[in-house]
């Protein structure tokens, strides 16, 4: 059975107050708010998808996308006001609802093909929206609540095309860069929080110039996704483009990533048995090595900020106002998480 045609019916059979049936093309009774008489088997009425029929207190319609084994039929007992009307919004409901799975399959393969697609405006058009660049958003949660967290996606963000991958995956083909997408990820990540309590892993893939293109976005966010649950797990939101020296770490044969940090990291196992000063690298890090920005966020003085960054050049020799150094403290870092997380 195709699974959307069961979700698109439980999603009408949880609000509407008659009894109704979805039945498959052999007759077999596949779902219902009427839980008794799933599997049983009837005799169905001959007609085709375009009308709808009575026969006695039962009102039919046929939904489906082919022929043959792809066509349902919904039963209705009891409608005694306008049956006609409601039996043909339901069928709109799963034409619509169709047409946007046709969608969704069409935009999966592209993002699964790894070569470029040569579409027109209009396939554009009609499988995304028109945008002069896209990128691929994977979004990855450990819950049953996929059709939930759908939802509250296309509520925050018109910008984009969404795809469930599997059931702890989906992917948003967006048309939005830099500050925009960064604040409707947050409040994406937000409102999962608050209104499903679920907590999701986002990652952000490369710029492309055409859909067609979109399965280099897509591979460059699934690197981006396993680096970041395994380096960064303190954070839920990958972007690629920033995680040059993360992938370097990575990417490391386990025998060079141990010799790099005996050579380099003379010092450096002290200071990360202390936390403040840890985290004290790590937002002055964050805000551009700006000591007034990094004082502010820490809520402690400009004078105390310059204390410690003073006492992490003492045990570990690197002065972290110093680019050279800086680079230098964040290499060992991820090769320090890299390590832990072994």
């Amino acid at each position: 059975m195709d699974s959307n045609v069961k979700v698109r019916f439980s999603q009408i059979r949880q609000i509407i107050q008659w009894p109704i049936y979805l039945f498959d093309y052999e007759g077999h009774c596949i779902d219902s708010n009427r839980v008794e008489k799933i599997g049983e088997v009837v005799d169905l009425p001959e007609m085709n998808g375009s009308e709808t029929l009575q026969t006695g207190s039962f009102h039919w319609i046929v939904v489906g996308d082919q022929v043959g084994k792809g066509l349902y039929y919904i039963a209705v007992r009891g409608i005694k006001e306008d049956p006609e009307t409601t039996l043909k919004l339901i069928g709109l409901f799963f034409e619509d609802q169709l047409a946007l799975d046709g969608q969704s399959n069409t935009l999966r393969n592209l993002l699964l093909t790894e070569k470029d697609a040569d579409l027109t405006h209009e396939q554009v058009a009609e499988i995304a929206m028109v945008s002069p660049t896209y990128r691929v958003v994977l979004i990855r949660h450990e819950s049953g609540e996929t059709e939930g967290i759908r939802t509250i996606i296309d509520n925050i963000c018109d910008a984009c095309s969404l795809v469930t991958m599997d059931q702890q995956t989906l992917c948003m083909v967006v048309g939005l860069e830099g500050e925009p997408l960064q604040e409707t990820l947050s409040v994406i990540a937000t409102e999962l929080e608050t209104e499903l309590m679920v907590s999701v892993a986002m990652a952000v893939g490369t710029q492309v110039d055409h859909v067609g293109k979109v399965w280099r976005s897509y591979g460059s966010a699934v690197k981006a996704l396993q680096c970041g649950q395994d380096l960064l797990s303190d954070q839920h939101i990958y972007v690629y483009d920033r995680m040059m020296m993360y992938m370097m770490v990575d990417a490391l044969k386990e025998e060079d990533r141990q010799q790099l940090y005996a050579d380099y990291g003379d010092g450096f196992q002290e200071l990360i048995e202390d936390d403040e000063l840890i985290q004290t690298a790590i937002q002055f890090f964050d805000n551009n090595l700006n000591i007034t920005e990094t004082s502010r966020n820490l809520f402690v003085h400009r004078n105390t900020l310059i204390y410690r960054l003073n006492k992490i050049f003492k045990i570990a020799g690197m002065d972290l106002r110093k680019f050279e150094d800086a680079v230098r403290f964040n290499y060992l870092l991820i090769l320090w998480k890299k390590r832990r997380s072994q």
